[in-house]
């Protein structure tokens, strides 16, 4: 045979000699395969072997001194397994008390992936989601489970305030971070904070419990008893269709694919919560005691709750929150020159004269307790507006009008933002030594503030007042759960109020309370199914 008839093992064995090939490994027969895969298939299991041998993670780990460490240590939880508490509640099943906001669950365990900006995410995870944190916190959870869910199975949600605690936490550990609060979050993205009040009974969410980690969130997740279940072919009843359209919107969040990442409503889908002030509408109830505050779990809630309806006849029966004084204020401008103010009312409401006082009916109890005045600008004295509106200076109903002149309507608007806010009975000892929480209340108030500011008053611009201002004409599109934006004077006509001289400043804040207390107190009514029914003619 020629070289070239030689194979090609051949020709390399001819070229490095056959004394330079490695040594010939012995064939496995099939009866050594056939040992090989029956030893295999004796070892014990991943979870077996870490059950009999629970210092193999520690022996396995490389020596701390061969480890770059990029990060400061997270303390991890021990190797040796402690099975959680996976008993349902006693309570599991209980309807959750009207007046919170609900928030889906798996979104807040990634929320740091999601809402918070790129730059920050890894600091917040480092800090309060990484090795299974977010799932070690306290949550108190509760369920939604009927033929209306899109998966079928119970979806579990947790409350606005332990929402917020965490949105608080975050804030504090990266600072830089800024998290916008609940309410904020609720009105830019959909589907992440939503609303149940209005959802029939047999619909809302139930409490499952409180879970300090995932195994017990999983089996609790899992294993619910199919009775809590409600099955009734999705009946339709008034509302389903928003109420669909939360849950699946919640579950779109759930996904991580309900964010609106250009910081707004996308075009077309509802606003479910927020936007139209409904995160205001709850959080002016409880500066009123007439929601629950913050403070505390929901299961202490269950416990402490010793109302099951709400009568207006009876003091709030919750803690007045921040202990705020409320400052609302009206504007009129000159009709044909808007930079012009011609009239500003003031109206304060301290909620300390609140305390022990029975609301009555759509909170006109209430109404006593407003301080009102009244300024009109020297120079246009002369000037009635009445071409667009009827406007009506000389006519205010609540005292004397003030007349001061444009250069000193600022210092003046600046002394009803300091004590005594308008009161005749001051402690300047104690008033000056604790200022109190304000905040500005009007009726379509970004407009106010804008007026005013063109004087150089700015209203905001207090260390002592609430960045978020509350607006009336919100809030009543909250509580009716419309889209448009309701007059001042239909919106108390709405409540049976009588509003005479309207477009005079000083009236115009005073009934901007009026209308504020209403939409308060009548909705807490119909959250808690109350004694003094009240419900929108139509």
């Amino acid at each position: 045979m020629t070289d070239s008839g030689l194979s090609r093992l051949d020709r390399l064995k001819a070229a490095i000699g056959t004394e330079n090939m490695p040594p010939k490994l012995p064939q496995y027969t099939p009866t050594e395969r056939s040992h090989k895969k029956t030893l295999i298939s004796h070892l014990p299991t991943i979870e077996q072997h870490f059950t009999t041998s629970p210092n193999l993670a520690k022996s396995t780990n490389p020596p701390t001194s061969s480890v770059k460490k990029s990060s400061p240590p997270v303390a991890m939880a021990s190797c040796n397994h402690v099975e959680p508490d996976t008993s349902f509640h006693p309570r599991c099943g209980e309807l959750a008390p009207r007046g919170i906001f609900f928030i889906p669950f798996i979104a807040v365990t990634k929320f740091c992936y999601t809402y918070v900006r790129h730059e920050h995410q890894q600091d917040v995870a480092s800090a309060l989601f990484d090795a299974g944190k977010i799932w070690m916190r306290k949550w108190d959870l509760f369920f939604i489970w009927n033929e209306h869910c899109p998966t079928g199975v119970p979806m579990i949600f947790i409350c606005d305030t332990q929402f917020q605690v965490l949105i608080n936490d975050i804030n504090n550990a990266v600072p830089h971070a800024n998290v916008w609060s609940v309410e904020k979050l609720g009105e830019r993205h959909n589907g992440l904070v939503l609303d149940f009040d209005d959802i029939p009974d047999r619909y809302r969410p139930r409490y499952l419990g409180q879970s300090t980690s995932k195994d017990q969130y999983s089996h609790w997740a899992n294993f619910l008893d199919s009775s809590h279940a409600v099955n009734d072919g999705a009946a339709e009843f008034p509302g389903y269709e928003s109420y669909y359209q939360m849950l699946e919107a919640a579950h779109q969040v759930n996904r991580g694919k309900g964010k609106n990442k250009r910081g707004g409503r996308r075009s077309g889908e509802p606003k479910l919560t927020g936007g139209c002030g409904m995160g205001d509408l709850k959080r002016a109830q409880r500066m009123l005691g007439l929601a629950p505050s913050d403070e505390g779990t929901i299961e202490a809630s269950f416990n402490n709750l010793s109302i099951s309806k709400f009568s207006s006849a009876n003091p709030p029966p919750f803690p007045f929150e921040q202990d705020v004084v409320i400052i609302a204020f009206d504007c009129e401008a000159h009709e044909r020159y808007s930079k012009a103010i011609t009239e500003v009312g003031v109206a304060i409401l301290d909620t300390r004269d609140l305390h022990n006082l029975p609301p009555g009916l759509n909170g006109q109890n209430w109404q006593e307790k407003i301080r009102a005045r009244h300024f009109r600008v020297e120079e246009f004295k002369n000037h009635t507006n009445n071409e667009f509106v009827r406007g009506c200076p000389t006519k205010f109903d609540f005292g004397e009008s003030e007349f001061v002149p444009t250069g000193d309507l600022p210092s003046i608007l600046t002394s009803c933002f300091r004590p005594p806010y308008s009161n005749k009975k001051f402690n300047p000892q104690n008033d000056d030594a604790n200022p109190r929480n304000l905040i500005l209340m009007g009726h379509d108030v970004t407009q106010d503030i804008h007026y005013t500011r063109s004087i150089g008053f700015d209203p905001m611009n207090r260390a002592n007042i609430s960045k978020i201002p509350l607006d009336t004409a919100d809030l009543f599109r909250a509580y009716t759960h419309s889209s448009n934006k309701t007059s001042l004077g239909n919106m108390l006509r709405e409540f049976d109020l009588v509003g005479w001289n309207l477009h005079n400043a000083g009236n115009d804040a005073v009934y901007t309370v009026w209308a504020f207390l209403a939409i308060c107190v009548a909705h807490t009514v119909k959250a808690w199914g109350g004694d003094v029914a009240f419900s929108l003619r139509g």
